[in-house]
């Protein structure tokens, strides 16, 4: 818009509209003088690199995949938050010094996708692991924690056992194979070790796994 001095140069980016008056350049070069068309080619410069810088942050941000939350086990026919599944393996652990050969078998609860190992028992050769005794049940699990470029996800639950008073206590923390996500549905590999305190036991460790009866998934 002309005025006596200059003009009124508007422009409109997206939401905002810019004014700003100017002296009148076409008359004479004088100091201070801008062309309206260069005003307006700067504005949008500067609103496309905001833009670009936006578009650039919420694209990160949408990129993260989602944290798993919880549990479901295949049933058979559909995925579902309730039940229980098997794992069995063998597994080692050092009783007064001794390497001791077992086989575990766990039951773990899935509750609204919430796991909880309900029960265990041991076999094998050796009476330390026939008589295998598990303390303190039921023993949460922890909500699934995504490994990132993998399948696999982490773990971790409480294990709390008599083979020979006292208790071997620790924490498992573990991966779980194939559940992250569970294309197959597949059945899961259990890895963890247990550096338990000094006590009568140490190193409760799969070997190399336990096997889930049922495919389980994180979700």
């Amino acid at each position: 818009m002309d005025t006596a001095q200059g003009w009124t140069n508007a422009v409109t980016v997206g939401w905002w509209t810019f004014e700003r008056s100017f002296p009148d350049c076409r008359a004479s070069n004088m100091p201070g003088c801008f062309d309206s068309s260069d005003m307006e080619g700067n504005i949008m410069t500067k609103f496309r690199s905001i833009v670009l810088v936006i578009l650039v942050a919420a694209g990160g941000f949408l990129a993260r995949p989602a944290a798993a939350a919880s549990w479901q086990i295949y049933d058979g026919t559909a995925w579902v938050s309730d039940g229980v599944v098997v794992f069995t393996g063998p597994t080692t652990v050092t009783v007064v010094g001794i390497l001791v050969p077992c086989t575990i078998t766990t039951a773990w609860t899935l509750t609204g996708g919430v796991f909880a190992v309900t029960a265990l028992s041991g076999s094998g050769s050796v009476p330390a692991c026939t008589s295998a005794t598990p303390i303190g049940l039921p023993w949460g699990v922890s909500a699934p924690s995504a490994i990132s470029g993998s399948s696999s996800v982490q773990l971790a639950f409480p294990i709390s056992i008599n083979f020979l008073p006292p208790p071997c206590s620790g924490t498992a923390n573990a991966v779980m194979t194939n559940a992250n996500p569970n294309t197959g549905p597949a059945v899961n590999a259990l890895t963890f070790t247990v550096t338990m305190p000094p006590s009568t036991c140490s190193n409760f460790r799969t070997r190399p796994n336990w096997t889930s009866s049922k495919p389980i998934r994180a979700i």
